[in-house]
């Protein structure tokens, strides 16, 4: 009490706006915070109700203070609410993703700006945390009628004019971005024949341009229901013509200006009436600070607009995991017979490596080689139809995402179907690998040429066992494996938003270098297998070029793939004797080797299905039921991990 008194006795010493604003702060301040134990842990949503009331009660038992009170807060209130600042409080003031992006950023490492007389400067300091919304959305709206009708009564005919021409502003201040925004929508998305009469926000400003007395309300609220809609069409479209950014950028600031509009528009119609003035102030009021706290969090911007690209990336490999899963007992062997000619190709690359690392260079040019070998392996498995274990858990995670949106009972029958793959599919690379690996490397042995000597081979075997920092080389390598499934889903998204496969095959240039014919052929490759070529290609750049670059900042990070470590480990063995092998090291080593399989594969499939049920809000209840249904079908039928079953299926619990 004693700090709201002294408050309201500084009221006779307020002279200018300023004097009026810090006054004004220290009000809401009084109101906001700070808060006993007790109303945060049990009455925290009726905190402003209970201090509004208090307020209320002080103001009547003291009536000298009534009258000063309502002038400077209904003064201070038309000198904040502008039109400019009713229409942008909270809203992005930047036109691109990029440079908002610079300007949170900024806001974040600078200082504070200090106190200015300006409406979002005073929302900004006193609300400054986001919970703060959902308070005000709590205040009584009787108690909020009752400080309204005592501001009413103090205001004067030109204040209240003031107030109007302020609010009328803002629409059109509004109406003018939105059409502005609209235009520049739909040259994104390549709808630039579309008539400007045609346009909900066209038609919207015509109608706000009107005098106040002569608007069509509902008109205004049928194609600001037009604009909505039209929003989630194009919205929706990105699924299919490719996210840009910038894009979706956009569509959030739109979606913003539209409900701020509507909010504005609400105020305005509830002019005279006390309790619904109360109302649409207070969903403003709220909406502001929501707004403003969302324009200042760096996290949710990002989520806002990579949302939507994310799912676009998880859909991308969603479909092709889709052909990563053998069912039958037909699928099965042609996934074998493809991990073997993975294998094969695997057990070159391993090869590869050995001579180039004879070269004796270092450094980038060591990462170069590395990575052109990687990526020549990669896409050679992919052109040629053969399969890499390791490629597929990132891959068939969001299918399996997909899939649980709908029934649990076919994801889990997909999720025993993926881990058969994977041992399948393991098995093969690993058949092919092991066998030639150790004979390529025992013939140059037995010829004169040897790759290595047996300290090397030796290394090669350490590098392997089950202990030391073999685990964490394998979690990040399966970070890595991740990544490069996100690039390709990008990559993919970048070709649908760009019509590049289209400009590749009609380009000019291209087609008087490799002409008209292979033109088209790169184009429909492009438009076809773009998004595997450029996963393959993005994950031998990560394992060729990520250890180097570790190396640099002095940090040992290296990488281990389950597939190119078995090569390694073969390729060594023709060059020690039985003696090494036969010791606990060597067992330590094959050890090493199942437990690199495993965490390549877990760590990529756990991340893309975690990406995968962010993006499309699958909770964790759906994933525990799935877990538990799965392990419950392998402890009653363990075989179902080898032989493909069809027939006979369990529904899980709902």
């Amino acid at each position: 009490m004693d700090v709201l008194s002294s408050v309201f006795q500084e009221l006779a010493h307020l002279k200018t706006p300023n004097d009026r604003v810090l006054w004004l702060v220290r009000l809401l301040r009084w109101l906001q915070r700070p808060r006993s134990k007790v109303e945060k842990r049990d009455r925290w949503e009726t905190v402003y109700s209970t201090r509004i009331k208090f307020m209320l009660l002080l103001l009547q038992g003291r009536p000298e203070w009534r009258q000063p009170f309502a002038e400077q807060v209904v003064q201070a209130v038309v000198e904040l609410a502008r039109p400019l600042s009713l229409a942008t409080v909270g809203l992005p003031q930047h036109p691109s993703f990029l440079q908002d992006l610079v300007a949170r950023v900024q806001y974040k490492i600078l200082p504070r700006a200090p106190l200015a007389h300006d409406l979002q400067s005073v929302v900004g300091e006193v609300f400054d945390d986001p919970m703060e919304s959902i308070l005000i959305d709590q205040v009584d709206e009787k108690l909020l009628a009752e400080v309204i009708a005592i501001l009413s009564a103090s205001m004067t005919e030109a204040q209240s004019a003031t107030l109007q021409a302020s609010l009328r502003s803002a629409e059109r201040v509004l109406s003018v971005q939105l059409l502005e925004n609209a235009m520049g929508l739909r040259r994104l998305m390549g709808e630039v024949t579309i008539a400007l009469e045609a346009l909900p926000e066209y038609r919207l400003d015509a109608h706000l341009a009107t005098a106040s007395g002569a608007r069509n309300v509902s008109g205004v609220l049928f194609e600001l229901e037009l604009a909505d809609s039209e929003l989630s069409r194009l919205e929706s479209d990105l699924e299919f013509k490719g996210v840009q950014v910038n894009t979706v950028f956009l569509i959030e600031l739109h979606r913003s200006r539209l409900r701020r509009l509507r909010q504005i528009l609400m105020v305005q119609a509830a002019l005279g009436n006390q309790v619904e003035i109360s109302r649409a102030v207070r969903s403003l009021m709220s909406q502001m600070v929501e707004d403003l706290n969302s324009q200042t969090s760096l996290w949710a911007f990002l989520r806002a607009n990579f949302a939507l690209l994310a799912r676009r990336v998880v859909h991308t490999n969603s479909q092709i995991g889709e052909h990563y899963v053998a069912r039958t007992w037909l699928d099965v062997r042609a996934m074998f017979r493809s991990a073997l000619g993975g294998g094969a190709l695997t057990a070159l690359t391993v090869y590869v490596k050995f001579l180039s690392g004879q070269l004796g260079v270092s450094g980038f040019l060591k990462g170069a080689i590395d990575s052109a070998n990687y990526s020549a392996s990669f896409l050679g498995i992919q052109l040629l139809g053969f399969t890499l274990a390791t490629k597929q858990p990132s891959a068939t995670a969001p299918f399996i995402n997909r899939q649980m949106q709908t029934s649990i009972r076919e994801a889990g029958e997909t999720l025993l179907a993926l881990v058969r793959t994977q041992l399948i599919a393991v098995l093969g690379n690993i058949v092919a690998v092991l066998p030639i690996a150790w004979s390529v490397a025992w013939a140059l042995s037995a010829a004169g040429w040897p790759l290595m000597n047996a300290q090397q081979a030796e290394s090669i075997i350490n590098s392997t066992v089950a202990y030391g920092p073999t685990p964490l080389f394998a979690a990040w390598t399966g970070v890595l494996l991740f990544t490069s499934s996100l690039l390709g889903g990008w990559f993919e998204n970048f070709c649908v938003s760009t019509q590049l496969p289209a400009r590749l095959a009609n380009s000019r240039r291209l087609r008087q270098w490799v002409g008209i014919e292979r033109a088209q052929k790169i184009g429909r490759l492009i438009d076809e297998k773009g998004d595997a070529l450029a996963g393959n290609l993005s994950l031998g750049l990560l394992l060729g070029f990520v250890p180097v670059f570790m190396k640099f900042f002095n940090l040992p990070l290296d990488v281990r793939h389950v597939t190119l470590a078995t090569g390694a480990l073969a390729s060594a063995l023709p060059y020690v004797d039985w003696a090494t092998i036969a010791t606990p090291v060597f067992v330590a080593a094959v050890l090493g080797l199942l437990m690199i399989g495993a965490i390549n594969l877990t760590v990529s499939f756990l991340l893309a299905f975690s990406l995968a049920s962010l993006s499309s809000g699958v909770d964790n209840k759906k994933l525990l039921k799935l877990l538990k249904w799965g392990l419950q079908r392998i402890l009653r039928r363990p075989w179902a991990l080898f032989v493909p079953e069809r027939l006979n299926r369990e529904e899980p619990a709902n």
